[in-house]
């Protein structure tokens, strides 16, 4: 494994925790998770299920974008654009959610069969067509449990293209880490390796570099104090010039365990 490491063989510390409850749905940003082996506790646990048996995404359907979704205790509440705050495990919760997006859809629990949800290979063109996907086994996930970004990332691409926002929320990681004074795509090196997430046992294995699709184009609300973000296709020029339209890693998970923001992050033997 490749990157710049400290005397304590950190390559950068967790800078934030990212969990999404409702797939496609902005998300909260946590103090400290447990990291079991689908991932994050309550990542994605929740999805929407449309016509024929077709998992939803922003991919598709970009409206999922303006509503949120966080838990209380262990129940997940989605606020919709309105303010109105809608309990997932409420027996009307499907029609509440149809009747905002104008469309049946239900409101699922991961774990209840396979799914496939519909992407793009052209992410700038809102016309294009739709490729049916598999989302992982059992899972409202796309390729990985975990999907991992890093400062360095971020601030390469801002040097790139300046005018554009490079806001950690277009790209979704669950875990970014801090890398400190380290310049350029550094967790490229990490794939095909383990990262340890503190001392509490979580570790990562690096299975590959995150391709992006049409989703980090999209315009998101201000959310939690976050500004509104425009849709912007430049972002996939830029990336694309620069890093063939990757950007972060997916990550599956090495062990289980406690990962707190703070936490150093460390190449494994």
């Amino acid at each position: 494994m490749t990157g710049v490491t400290n005397q304590d063989g950190a390559v950068g510390v967790v800078a934030e925790l990212w969990r999404y409850p409702v797939k496609s749905m902005q998300g909260e940003r946590l103090q400290s998770a447990e990291l079991g082996p689908s991932g994050l506790a309550g990542d994605r646990r929740y999805g929407l299920i449309g016509a024929g048996g077709r998992l939803l995404s922003a991919k598709s359907v970009p409206e999922l974008f303006s509503a949120g979704a966080r838990t209380e205790g262990n129940r997940v509440v989605i606020t919709l654009p309105d303010g109105t705050d809608v309990l997932a495990d409420d027996a009307d919760a499907s029609a509440l959610l149809s009747r905002w997006l104008g469309r049946e859809v239900e409101l699922r629990e991961t774990g209840s069969g396979a799914v496939s949800y519909e992407l793009t290979f052209d992410p700038p063109n809102d016309d294009a067509e739709m490729v049916s996907w598999p989302a992982m086994a059992d899972s409202f996930l796309d390729l990985a449990p975990v999907n991992a970004l890093t400062t360095a990332s971020l601030a390469r691409m801002a040097a790139v293209a300046p005018d554009t926002a490079w806001d950690v929320r277009r790209f979704r990681p669950n875990v970014l880490v801090d890398t400190g004074s380290v310049e350029g795509f550094v967790e490229d090196g990490w794939v095909g390796g383990d990262v340890a997430l503190g001392d509490g046992g979580a570790a990562l294995h690096v299975d590959m570099a995150s391709v992006r699709c049409a989703m980090p184009l999209r315009a998101q609300p201000a959310w939690a104090g976050a500004p509104a973000l425009e849709r912007d296709i430049a972002v996939f020029k830029a990336l694309t010039d620069e890093h063939n339209y990757h950007l972060g890693i997916y990550c599956g998970v090495a062990s289980a365990g406690t990962v707190t923001v703070g936490d150093p992050v460390r190449p494994t033997p």
